[in-house]
């Protein structure tokens, strides 16, 4: 009750859309964290070097896509 007090706050200031793309990856996330607490540990490896490297390809790809937009520090 306490959490949905706490989050009911910020909620009104927060775009719907936001809200709804963060809680479609807390979902995935979630879903994801479940699945994998029935797998025995040997099969983690393969799963965390396909997350560990789609992960770094994916900032990767969001930096030169910066770059060539002209974003950056100023």
């Amino acid at each position: 009750m306490i959490a949905s007090l706490i989050g009911g706050r910020p909620a009104g200031r927060i775009p719907e859309a936001v809200l709804r793309r963060g809680f479609g990856w807390f979902v995935l996330v979630m879903g994801g964290f479940v699945l994998a607490q029935q797998l025995p540990a040997v099969a983690w490896v393969v799963p965390v070097l396909l997350v560990a490297g789609g992960g770094g390809a994916w900032l990767v790809q969001r930096k030169r896509r910066e770059v060539k937009a002209g974003g950056g520090p100023d």
